[in-house]
């Protein structure tokens, strides 16, 4: 099914429609005054929207756009239309009229509710209004045939909450909306027919038997509207069933729409069954070996990393064995090539991607001088900031080791020893054996300009967190060298992009119990509009 207006909706809000007596539609609204848009056959329609969803596979179907480059095509076709609804984080919502707003009259006059979630619909009678902000504008409009543009006058409704994902959202527009004379909108020809409580037209098998339109079944152009007609009724009923539960009346609302957000944590929650992180191996880490040599001890070798200063003041006499272990995790990236030298790439699929391969990830650990409980360690999992890697966990580990909690660390993607060295220009200062955290430039980058690349290199980095989380879990006796953990007792210290990381991983498992997300920044929409990094400003 494509976009459900493209062969469906044929001259239907194009029609000068008059009513003659009887025909039932005398009511109809003339469109000479203000009225609020909607035309799907000029693909006039607010946003985001279920018209431009396929109802058969539930995945996208937005429409190739005019000008459109191959890199377009493909970024619309292979990522967007891969997704299964829209955004859940300050989605920009977006509506059309025919003149300018009285900006006074927004906020009384939109209403937001989330109708759905996982396929479980939410009572009228309990539905809670999102609050949100609505921003009065204007836009570029480009005809159908991609020939000419025009300026409209928009409305743009940003949510002041996160919505959920995976969640069916509708939104009204009453009739309290006032032009910036005070006149009063109306809907608009289309959707005053779509709004009505009993459909307007009657199809069997792709025939109109019955009808209650100023439009005539017999003549071609008129039959394929009512065709499409029947397709709009039925696309909005079920939103405009719920909101005649919330006490609006049809008469009210002047347009209504609901919309889909996308899955965003199903893959990566280990509380359901068959999810990416439910399948996660549940072995101990493989080859843990002391790091310290015989006749040293742990505070001597963490002196030579750090210095005898640093190590004084974070405490290393309290580590009592450095371990190395290995972490086989599963990985879902695709590899792509940059500048002629593969990186991780985006998963195949957002929600049900193929297995690329069996990553084996290197694990430091910190262990306590201190003998274990009778359980183990209390054992943090530690996640390094931007540029960095899981050696910083040398300067943190003693703390907590002080503390009597053992701390592991792993290389999040693309840092550390998953670091990907992909330029070599000495203009770039690239040439010879570049340091990630000195040279950054010369590394494949955690954020990339790639955005769904970046997507996933959290969700990986995430999910090979919860697969540390598994391992550690079996990491009794001496199945992981001198390192014995506490199952029961599991915590977070995430740095910089590690409390990013954090605060997707901690919240998909209940095995961590405790967690610090430190300095971990913004959300990801105010870090892309306002980095000084320009390689991947918005």
């Amino acid at each position: 099914m494509r976009w459900i207006s493209v062969s469906l909706f044929c001259l239907l809000a194009c029609v000068d429609v008059t009513a003659d007596e009887g025909e039932g539609v005398s009511e109809l609204p003339e469109v000479d005054g203000a009225y609020v848009e909607f035309n799907p056959n000029s693909r006039v329609i607010p946003l985001p929207n279920n018209l431009i969803r396929d109802q058969t596979t539930g995945k996208l179907a937005i429409p190739e756009a005019c000008d459109e480059t191959p890199a377009d095509t493909t970024f619309r076709q292979l990522i967007l239309n891969a997704l299964d609804g829209f955004g859940t984080y300050r989605p920009a919502l977006q509506l059309t009229l025919s003149e300018a707003v009285d900006p006074v009259t927004l906020d009384a006059n939109i209403k937001i509710y989330r109708r759905a979630t996982r396929g479980q619909q939410v009572s009228p009678a309990d539905a809670v209004e999102i609050p949100f902000v609505a921003i009065p504008g204007s836009l570029t409009r480009t005809a159908p045939d991609c020939q000419s543009e025009a300026t409209v006058v928009s409305v743009t409704i940003v949510p002041l909450v996160a919505l959920e994902g995976n969640s069916t959202y509708v939104v009204a527009v009453l009739d309290g909306l006032t032009n910036d004379t005070g006149t009063a909108f109306i809907p608009s020809v289309t959707w005053n027919l779509v709004r009505q409580a009993i459909s307007p037209v009657d199809v069997v098998d792709g025939e109109v038997v019955a009808e209650n339109t100023p439009f005539d079944p017999t003549v071609p152009e008129d039959r394929a509207a009512l065709l499409g007609l029947d397709v709009l009724w039925r696309a909005h009923e079920r939103a405009l069933v719920f909101l005649d539960g919330t006490g609006l009346t049809r008469e009210q609302v002047l347009l209504a729409w609901d919309f889909n957000t996308q899955t965003t944590t199903t893959p990566l929650d280990d509380t359901i069954n068959g999810s990416l992180a439910d399948g996660l191996p549940t072995a101990p880490l493989s080859g843990s070996t002391s790091i310290v040599p015989d006749g040293l001890d742990a505070a001597t070798v963490l002196e030579a990393q750090l210095g005898a200063a640093t190590c004084a003041l974070v405490g290393c006499a309290a580590v009592g064995d450095i371990v190395a272990s290995q972490l086989v995790a599963p990985s879902y990236q695709l590899p792509q090539l940059l500048f002629g030298t593969t990186i991780p790439g985006p998963w195949p699929d957002p929600l049900e991607p193929d297995l690329i391969a069996n990553n084996p990830i290197p694990i430091l650990s910190i262990v306590p001088a201190t003998p274990a409980p009778a359980g183990g360690y209390p054992t943090i999992v530690f996640a390094h900031g931007l540029t960095q890697n899981k050696e910083v966990v040398f300067a943190v580990g003693p703390q907590l080791a002080a503390l009597g909690f053992a701390t592991v660390a792993l290389d999040l993607v693309n840092h550390g020893d998953r670091a990907i060295q992909y330029r070599s220009e000495a203009e770039l200062g690239c040439s010879g054996d570049p340091v990630q955290l000195d040279a950054p430039q010369c590394f494949a980058p955690f954020f990339s300009p790639d955005l769904p690349t970046t997507r996933d290199n959290f969700r990986q980095s995430a999910l090979d967190i919860l697969a540390l989380v598994k391992a550690l879990k079996e990491c009794s006796g001496t199945a992981c060298g001198s390192l014995e953990v506490d199952p029961s007792a599991l915590g977070y210290l995430g740095l910089g992009l590690g409390g990013l990381v954090g605060g997707v991983a901690v919240p998909m498992t209940p095995d961590i119990k405790a967690a610090a997300l430190n300095t971990a920044g913004v959300g990801l929409v105010d870090l892309f509009e306002n980095t000084d990094s320009l390689q991947i400003r918005c």
